[in-house]
């Protein structure tokens, strides 16, 4: 399959967002670009923050949108074509309630699952489900109509070190996809029964 050209995190802007567990996908990415010296910046007619990675001199370009939640798809279908990338050179990254805090699962293409960023991304790419994803597991799923609250709400002081850690793995999983490809990464990574916590033994170098 083509390589990864676009990396998608998805997030609501603000910092009143800040540290939810719907954010995941912007903490992941944040963690990528810190541990390899880069940072977003304001990328101005995409309603997007970007950074642009070199690896083995061909660019990939990071994407966190500034738009809310359910509107995406419109700073990707922007990216897309001012990049010209194709949709399955672009990887989403989100948080997945039907996955245990702290379990990471790479699918090659599939539904939006109920996921509202994933919903409008589909849509705005004329309802195209072929997109490979990174889902951080930030579940389980709270009963009832408490769901809303739970992503929306900052994380219990008890699960602040496993959320770190997600996004931390998050990152690793990223720098796997683009060292070894999203087949071997999702070999890897799908494999991990366990959720995995700061002391593990997880690969955290720098991507080379």
């Amino acid at each position: 399959m083509p390589g990864i050209r676009l990396i998608v995190g998805l997030g609501n802007p603000g910092e009143q967002y800040a540290r939810t567990p719907h954010n995941i996908g912007f903490d992941a990415l944040d963690c990528f670009a810190a541990r390899n010296g880069a940072c977003f910046r304001r990328a101005f007619g995409l309603q997007a923050w970007a950074l642009t990675w070199q690896k083995d001199g061909s660019p990939v370009h990071l994407l966190k949108p500034r738009t809310f939640m359910n509107r995406s798809g419109v700073a990707v279908r922007k990216a897309l074509r001012r990049w010209r990338i194709r949709p399955e050179e672009t990887l989403l990254v989100y948080d997945e309630v039907a996955l245990p805090l702290g379990r990471l699962r790479i699918r090659l293409r599939g539904s939006a699952g109920g996921h509202n960023g994933v919903t409008s991304v589909i849509s705005e790419l004329d309802n195209l489900t072929d997109l490979p994803r990174l889902r951080l597991g930030v579940g389980p799923r709270p009963p009832g109509d408490q769901l809303v609250d739970y992503l929306l709400g900052t994380w219990e002081p008890d699960l602040q070190p496993r959320a770190t850690a997600l996004a931390e793995d998050g990152a690793s999983a990223l720098e796997m996809i683009l060292r070894d490809g999203v087949e071997a990464a999702m070999n890897h990574w799908n494999s991990v029964k366990t959720e995995r916590h700061l002391n593990d033994n997880a690969d955290t170098g720098v991507l080379s």
